[in-house]
């Protein structure tokens, strides 16, 4: 049983293009849990069956007795529109479909609802049982093709709790919070809880792996230019540094809110770890398939590499207070590089456009390299500074005493 199309314009939930995935499966593929259909005859995870029982179970008693058949019933009348959201057609008998979705839906809410009573997981059986890293599980479920529509998980919450989680908190305020306690500590260096207020999000979030790049979005959602002519790239940050650019962090800003203006570069605070290639990998390969227009983090992804060339500009960034890694400087540089690997540009917003623009013209003004090297040969230190006023004044003393002995000789 399945969609008779064999791509629905209601598609959301994609398999990774085989561009993207090569040489790359492991960040496309769920280490600990299955969600939903791609993954779910994995013979290596489907041990974890029975703890998504145990979840829902442990769902199920928050709910009132006949909430069962009352999910069961909506997932059977959302059957159809939720197939169409898979990039393939789904080959599982519709009771078996309905059955999956029930359960991994069950143990996502489940978990998310247990997470925010108990945010280090001591009390989880998944952590405390099988010692796995409650952030790996999390990490999993942001996976492109480990995902559950979002109507599903937010139309079961409703019903559950239709005045909102302890009557206040809906799915997305709760998936949100659930994200930036395990995950935006992987991509954010020191996040705040008001960098993800929700009022900046997209009207409509289509999964969890949407959410979390509804995280990373710019506040403003600037307008696209499409690739007429070849874009003028920025230099590395060691380039711009030396050539006069001040490097400033952009606090508590998003992700992709890079700009510059009248020689100042700010850039959001970025924790580089094992983690962030494969939150990155995903969030791209998600933009790539169904945001074509409106790829603001492969934007990023894409500006990146022209930034962080080498191990000197991971080092620079971190001497700066805007990059923090948590590996070495030369294996941060290679992993940010790869991250842009058979990646599709068909446009960029106009903020990268200007920012690319403005530092490639700043670079190749060379007054701004020459008041550089004077800044930092002549006045860096308080040393430096002390030694070039006593050179000066020197000079200028010295100049004194040559016309005043000269104008003697005139007056003869």
């Amino acid at each position: 049983m399945g969609s008779t199309e064999p791509l629905s314009a209601s598609c959301c939930i994609y398999s990774v293009p085989p561009s993207l995935r090569k040489g790359s499966e492991e960040d496309y593929t769920p280490n600990f849990v299955s969600i939903g259909p791609f993954h779910h005859r994995n013979e290596r995870l489907k041990s974890r069956q029975q703890l998504k029982l145990w979840y829902l179970h442990k769902f199920l008693q928050r709910t009132q007795k006949d909430s069962f058949d009352h999910y069961v019933l909506f997932l059977q009348e959302s059957e159809d529109r939720i197939r169409r959201c898979y990039s393939e057609t789904i080959e599982m008998e519709s009771s078996q479909f309905v059955s999956m979705i029930l359960i991994d839906a069950g143990f996502i809410i489940e978990l998310f609802l247990a997470s925010k009573d108990d945010p280090l997981g001591v009390d989880d059986p998944l952590v405390r049982r099988l010692l796995w890293p409650m952030c790996d599980i999390i990490l999993d479920l942001i996976l492109v093709e480990n995902q559950l529509p979002f109507f599903v998980l937010e139309g079961i919450f409703d019903q559950t709790f239709p005045d909102g989680f302890n009557y206040n908190h809906s799915f997305l305020d709760l998936t949100i919070a659930v994200l930036t306690s395990y995950l935006s500590g992987a991509l954010y260096y020191a996040p705040s809880d008001e960098m993800f207020d929700k009022s900046s999000f997209p009207d409509r979030v289509e999964h969890l792996c949407d959410v979390l790049r509804a995280m990373c979005l710019p506040s403003n959602h600037p307008a696209r230019i499409e690739y007429c002519t070849p874009l003028k790239r920025s230099y590395s940050v060691s380039q711009l540094h030396e050539s006069g650019v001040e490097l400033q962090a952009h606090h508590g800003k998003k992700l992709t809110e890079v700009l510059f203006s009248e020689g100042v570069l700010t850039i959001p605070r970025i924790r580089v770890s094992n983690m962030t290639e494969k939150l990155l990998s995903n969030v791209v390969a998600f933009e790539q398939c169904h945001y074509p227009s409106k790829h603001y983090v492969t934007d990023y992804v894409v500006l990146l590499p022209f930034l962080i060339q080498s191990g000197k500009d991971v080092e620079i960034l971190a001497k700066k207070g805007i990059m923090e890694s948590y590996l070495d400087n030369d294996a941060a540089a290679s992993m940010l590089s790869n991250l842009r690997k058979n990646v599709l540009e068909t446009s960029v917003n106009r903020d990268y456009a200007s920012l690319h623009e403005g530092l490639h013209e700043f670079y190749n003004d060379h007054r701004h390299e020459y008041k550089a090297i004077f800044l930092r040969e002549y006045w860096s230190t308080p040393w430096k500074k002390a030694s070039t006023f006593a050179a000066v004044l020197l000079l200028f003393l010295t100049f004194i005493q040559t016309i005043s002995s000269i104008i003697p000789l005139f007056n003869k």
